[in-house]
């Protein structure tokens, strides 16, 4: 993925170590965005086990209205996903912004099938 393409979308790229020893870590980046193009819709989250040359794991954390993201690493080493999402009310025309934070767990991003095995 171009560099250069990537700081004209609203996304979020953070890399997971695999291990707390710097000196046999091996990553995973992980990049948080909306959908297809520039629409700010079907939020999703994306797994690159060579730095970012291919996606291989693209899995949707909100279908619908969503966008402006972040990203950080929790304690426990899951992720965490703050975003923005747009609902509407039963039966209303109004839509109302609001602001959501998703723990994700690699099993639930790979489907339980992660490349990297932890090695301490």
């Amino acid at each position: 993925m171009n560099p250069h393409a990537l700081r004209r979308q609203n996304l979020n790229l953070v890399r997971l170590p695999i291990s707390p020893h710097p000196h046999r870590c091996a990553t995973r980046c992980v990049l948080a965005k909306p959908g297809q193009g520039r629409e700010r819709k079907n939020l999703s989250i994306k797994l690159s086990y060579d730095e970012g040359e291919t996606w291989p794991i693209d899995k949707v954390l909100e279908a619908g209205p969503s966008g402006y993201s972040d990203l950080a690493i929790a304690g426990d080493g899951s992720l965490l996903c703050l975003y923005e999402r747009t609902t509407t009310s039963a039966g209303a025309k109004t839509k109302t912004p609001k602001l959501t934070i998703a723990r994700i767990s690699l099993a639930w991003l790979t489907d339980g099938k992660d490349k990297l095995m932890k090695k301490d």
